[in-house]
């Protein structure tokens, strides 16, 4: 009896021992830390980026003719052919795009149904959320579902919309929204600008590019934290090595 205590006594010490050398503890929480550290930057520089991107969509509204954007939205629609349904249709908000390390992605099989594709080519997005906020109105006033794609920035944002019954989309393309020529019809938000554009024209192209440039350090956090990310799993993989060499020793005794 005495003997198989000290055998048991040997083989918890061994056990120890395997987790001691194996999972570097002090290292997962320097890892963990830094991964923290990077997703919060990440999210502080989105915040600023769409903080500045609303200021300029803001300035740039102000040069826009709304009646024009109300005219073209009805004679879109109208174009449609849409009967009214007699009833008010459903909304569904859904993501189309997401902020990754590799940039800002887009999923255009989402609109692979649309056989009909309104596109509206807007740097700042202070014409198109207007077209498009029209378009989504009318279809669900005459009972038509709408599918609302939603700004992966903000997360409120109707940036883009399917309606699946008349096979139509409306699609806001800007710097990180961009669309191939294909089976769309195109147009462009200076056409809907007063001469008053030229007054803001240089404010809004500065806080363009500090967009563009905040949302590359908001990438460059991520691309960061994905590293950090992959460390750690290298760690817990070493923690799945170790479990089974647990197992050997706990089957050895």
């Amino acid at each position: 009896m005495k003997e198989n205590k000290i055998k048991n006594a040997e083989k918890i010490i061994d056990l120890n021992e395997v987790f001691s050398e194996k999972i570097p503890r002090e290292l997962l929480h320097i890892y963990e830390k830094e991964y923290i550290k990077k997703i919060a930057r990440c999210n502080r520089f989105l915040s600023a980026a769409d903080s500045v991107k609303k200021d300029a969509m803001r300035i740039d509204a102000k040069s826009v003719n709304v009646g024009s954007v109300v005219n073209y939205s009805s004679k879109l629609w109208k174009k449609l052919g849409a009967e009214m349904q007699g009833s008010i249709g459903k909304e569904t908000k859904k993501f189309v795009s997401c902020i990754t390390p590799d940039g800002a992605e887009l999923n255009m099989k989402a609109f692979d149904a649309c056989d009909r594709l309104a596109v509206i080519v807007d740097k700042t997005g202070a014409v198109s959320t207007m077209i498009i906020d029209r378009l989504r109105r009318y279809a669900l006033g005459s009972g038509y579902d709408v599918v609302s794609c939603i700004c992966s920035l903000d997360g409120k944002t109707v940036e883009h919309i399917i309606v699946p019954e008349l096979s139509f989309g409306a699609f806001s393309s800007e710097h990180y929204h961009r669309i191939l020529p294909k089976k769309e019809r195109r147009v462009f938000a200076s056409r809907f600008h007063t001469k008053d554009s030229e007054l803001y024209k240089n404010r809004i192209n500065f806080s363009l590019k500090a967009y563009r440039s905040l949302m590359n350090e908001a990438f460059d956090s991520l691309i960061g934290a994905q590293a950090e990310e992959r460390k750690i799993n290298y760690i817990f993989d070493s923690i799945v090595d170790v479990y089974d060499a647990v197992t050997e020793i706990i089957e050895s005794i």
